[in-house]
């Protein structure tokens, strides 16, 4: 049986969170936050986070998506968070620290929509 995301099965809930994604220009992060922010769905950040976990579609620069603080998140899988930090700087994200984004210059200022014009 699929999970239920308030109203929402399991993969329309991704593909909402990849759609957006799919918006984040090469050299520029988001963060966990964000992408659900975005999505209207504000208090789902760790869903994003389970979304890109199950991310097969090379379509989706899922290596563009950090922490809040810009700090790539610690993986289960060795060697990945080594990997995203090295696909961020081939797209020419600046670092402040070893696995901490400058969110300063490379944060994606997207925001939602204004509601009220």
């Amino acid at each position: 049986m699929s999970k239920d995301y308030d109203g929402l099965s399991e993969a329309e809930l991704y593909k909402l969170f990849y759609d957006i994604i799919r918006d984040i220009p090469a050299g520029k992060v988001a963060s966990y936050g964000q992408i659900a922010l975005l999505a209207d769905r504000p208090r789902d950040g760790r869903y994003v986070g389970h979304a890109l976990h199950a991310v097969t579609d090379p379509s989706i620069p899922w290596q563009r998506v950090v922490m809040a603080s810009g700090e790539i998140a610690a993986r289960s899988n060795p060697g990945e968070r080594e990997r995203q930090q090295k696909l961020l700087k081939q797209e020419g994200v600046e670092f402040i620290a070893d696995f901490q984004v400058d969110m300063q210059r490379c944060g994606w200022q997207k925001m939602p929509p204004d509601l009220f014009g």
